[in-house]
């Protein structure tokens, strides 16, 4: 495959993961479950005395279907500059990278994980109003990713940003 092929077709597959990822992970649910209600980063555990001896660094990493895992190029870079950021926020393929890293992974695992994926396996095909993917198959694979750990349990505060749909 040449260069360009191998271009077209990376481009193909982002833009199929991004659209369905823009497309919502649906539910069958009317309504949010309480497990999904809205939290605010003040119920999270406060910073240790210790950790007030510096500033609060947080790192927010965004969007973007598979090229979300260019994020671990930022994380690659923060770590060989040793700095470690106090809190993870994260949205769409932002928030799974940022859970994995929060829960205490290292960027040469997600490194690892993040080449072995089939990007076919995450995807659960629904036709409902409330988007085109139910996202269940997501859902266990960042379980299993983060050994199923609670985000309260992550060794590094995380939150993932998202919208439920009115």
């Amino acid at each position: 495959m040449t260069r360009s092929q191998f271009t077209f077709v990376g481009t193909l597959v982002a833009a199929l993961l991004s659209a369905l990822c823009m497309a919502g992970c649906a539910s069958s649910l009317d309504e949010a479950p309480a497990a999904l209600s809205p939290r605010l980063l003040t119920d999270v555990a406060p910073l240790t005395t210790a950790d007030r001896q510096r500033p609060t660094v947080a790192l927010v990493l965004g969007g973007g279907g598979l090229r979300g895992f260019a994020h671990l190029g930022v994380l690659r870079a923060l770590e060989e500059a040793g700095i470690q950021p106090d809190i993870v926020v994260g949205s769409s393929a932002g928030a799974v990278v940022g859970a994995a890293y929060a829960s205490g992974l290292s960027v040469a695992q997600i490194e690892a994980i993040a080449g072995d994926l089939k990007p076919s396996s995450l995807i659960d095909l629904t036709f409902s109003a409330s988007g085109l993917m139910r996202g269940d198959h997501i859902a266990s694979w960042i379980n299993t990713l983060t050994a199923g750990a609670a985000i309260e349990a992550f060794p590094r505060r995380f939150a993932a940003v998202t919208a439920w749909p009115a």
